[in-house]
């Protein structure tokens, strides 16, 4: 049919739903049959009839048969708004077509033979004039505004039917249904909806291909109208959920088989977390807004692991793994540890307000205060073990850090980033 759809666009005969080709054949009949020549007339009337219905007696002719086969492929037609889209455009060329075959066919009787064609002919003329102008009618489109504000996600699982599918699609701006006329976005969501149960991947790609859609992209509103496809969401959903939990039992028990560290002297308090950060960095900052303008990034990278300001401290890790955290106070300064981490850097840091909450700046689970002794001077420790980069694994990266009363300001690294 889509190929069909292109011709008819180019062809200029085939244009008005056929209308020039019922002119062009009245005339010819009536030329030939003044030169004497009705036999051109036939046969031109039939050459444009069979043009005709070539046209547009496919989609008719497919779905006459496919109700024949079964009546289930109503459905895949879209139900009752696709036939009157695909379809019902489609019969009165049909029937001109077939009108045009009887009219030029030779008849026995002589007489009112003039008469019977011109009537035969005159007929599918005013059935086009007239017909088509509800088929070139856009049609009603619901407009946003009139669905009301959208429901909640509890509601709109609730809601159900054509009204909640349109109200659904209009109040999103989404191509290639902003503009589509309400009869024409229901046929074209049934059709999304067998696609669906089809599960077909030529169709899916073909979609895909075509329009730039795919049912799951639509599928909040396509449930709507679509009862198999809330089975389907829901079962990824609870997938999903159990995907989640899944990941979390598997952090924690990585973060639990990693080598715990043994203080060397007691600490105040140990904290252990499981981290992840959207750009590789745990930070701390104390006021009502980020300081954004600082520089403490470009401060971090030249130890390449842990900064700070007054007010500002900042640690480096990667983005792409599991950081195990182990956060350690101490009133007294802790002997130095470097055996079995990649880089040990040790600075300073000056708290204002006497937080220290390390975590991922977008949000996300942070390390609990660290500035026990509330505002004032302090010296931060930081251990830094890398995962194994070459073989893809998944093993976390391990974070240590000591923090400890201390009024020197300097930045002391006391072991190098060893590249593994």
């Amino acid at each position: 049919m889509p190929s069909v759809w292109s011709v008819t666009a180019w062809v200029p005969v085939l244009w008005y739903m056929g209308l020039p080709v019922v002119v062009l054949s009245f005339v010819a009949s009536l030329a030939t049959g003044w030169c004497e020549r009705p036999r051109w007339g036939r046969v031109t009337g039939r050459v444009m009839a069979m043009l005709l219905l070539a046209a547009y007696g496919v989609a008719p002719a497919a779905f006459a048969a496919d109700m024949l086969i079964d009546r289930g492929c109503l459905r895949t037609w879209g139900g009752r708004e696709g036939v009157e889209i695909f379809v019902l455009p489609n019969v009165a060329p049909t029937l001109t077509a077939l009108c045009l075959l009887l009219a030029v066919r030779r008849w026995r009787e002589r007489r009112g033979r003039l008469v019977r064609r011109t009537a035969v002919v005159l007929a599918p003329a005013c059935l086009l004039l007239f017909l088509p102008a509800a088929d070139l009618s856009p049609g009603r489109l619901t407009s946003a505004a009139e669905c009301g504000p959208a429901p909640s996600p509890a509601g709109r699982a609730r809601e159900t039917g054509d009204r909640a599918f349109l109200c659904a699609v209009r109040r999103t701006t989404q191509k290639p249904f902003s503009r589509m006329p309400d009869r024409e976005l229901l046929a074209y969501g049934h059709h999304l909806c067998g696609v669906h149960i089809r599960a077909d991947e030529a169709e899916i790609a073909r979609l895909w291909e075509r329009s730039g859609v795919t049912v799951h992209a639509v599928a909040g509103a396509l449930m709507a109208i679509c009862p198999s496809l809330v089975a389907t969401v829901r079962t990824q959903e609870e997938a999903g959920k159990l995907g989640s939990v899944v990941w979390k039992v598997k952090e924690r028990r990585m973060c639990a088989e990693a080598p715990r560290h043994r203080p060397l002297v007691p600490p105040v308090k140990v904290s252990r977390k499981r981290l992840w950060t959207d750009y590789g960095v745990l930070e701390s900052y104390e006021g009502a807004e980020a300081p954004f303008e600082d520089d403490l990034l470009d401060i971090t990278q030249k130890n390449g692991l842990v900064a700070t300001l007054p007010g500002h401290a900042m640690v480096r890790v990667h983005s792409d793994y599991l950081t195990c955290a182990t956060a350690e106070t101490y009133r007294r300064r802790p002997p130095v540890e470097t055996r079995g981490w990649d880089h040990v850097v040790e600075v300073g840091y000056h708290s204002p307000g006497g937080e220290l909450a390390l975590g991922d700046p977008m949000g996300g689970s942070r390390l609990p205060n660290l500035a026990f002794l509330g505002k004032g001077d302090y010296r931060i420790r930081v251990h830094y073990h890398a995962p194994h980069w070459e073989d893809d694994s998944e093993d976390p990266q391990q974070l240590l850090i000591m923090v400890f009363p201390g009024r020197d300001s300097r930045t002391v690294v006391h072991r190098e980033r060893v590249k593994r």
